[in-house]
């Protein structure tokens, strides 16, 4: 996939205003896996899983469609919003253009890569501040805050009411990294580092039992 190390994950590209059930299923937005040119409609499409539907239910209702589609085609940002809210157009407007994103919380993009980590910078006024961030939140995500005070550790990861990624950060200024990691893959690798192991070391081992076994029965002779 095209794309390098950034400050920033680039904007998503726009499906427009009239996003409907066959627009959201439309193969073309599938290209960005040849092109590297990132699209909401593409990002979201994992069907069945319950991230897709909420974002897809919240394309398609007219009350909501604006609001979340600004937030998820926007560049990646981090944006306070409430437990159980979603995000605003004029809030996540703010949040991009002068890093002023809501709750009192300045969150300012420091790296991106595509494969993840995604770094930020964070100014909180206030304890345990809510931050969502626009990724599509699944089992797997996982969050890094470092202060100045304390270190670093990791912090919980959850699903906000957007489907996206939310988890809460301290008063205070702290950095925030995001990385994603398919669950079980650690143990997928650890697995095939023992099979692999394995299939080395076995021709050794009875390697060196045969000569055992020839030594034996030569002294025996």
């Amino acid at each position: 996939m095209a794309g390098g190390a950034a400050e920033q994950r680039p904007p998503r590209a726009d499906p427009g205003p009239e996003v409907t059930k066959s627009s959201i299923l439309d193969t073309r937005w599938g290209s960005a896996f040849y092109t590297g040119k990132l699209s909401l409609l593409g990002y979201v499409n994992l069907k069945g899983s319950q991230t897709f539907e909420t974002i897809r239910r919240q394309l398609l209702d007219p009350s909501t469609s604006a609001r979340v589609r600004a937030f998820w085609v926007a560049p990646g940002i981090g944006l306070g919003i409430a437990e159980g809210d979603l995000p605003g157009t004029r809030a996540t407007d703010r949040c991009v253009r002068n890093h002023e994103c809501g709750m009192g919380a300045v969150v300012t993009p420091v790296a991106y890569s595509p494969a993840t980590p995604l770094v930020y910078d964070v100014t909180a006024p206030q304890p345990h501040t809510a931050l969502s961030f626009n990724e599509a939140y699944y089992p797997g995500w996982q969050a890094e805050v470092c202060t100045t005070a304390d270190g670093c550790a990791m912090t919980a990861v959850r699903g906000g009411a957007a489907g996206e990624v939310s988890l809460d950060v301290p008063q205070g200024h702290s950095t925030v990294t995001l990385r994603y990691e398919m669950p079980g893959l650690a143990t997928a690798w650890f697995a095939f580092g023992g099979g692999l192991a394995g299939l080395l070391i076995w021709p050794i081992v009875g390697s060196t039992l045969r000569r055992r076994q020839q030594t034996r029965a030569t002294s025996r002779g």
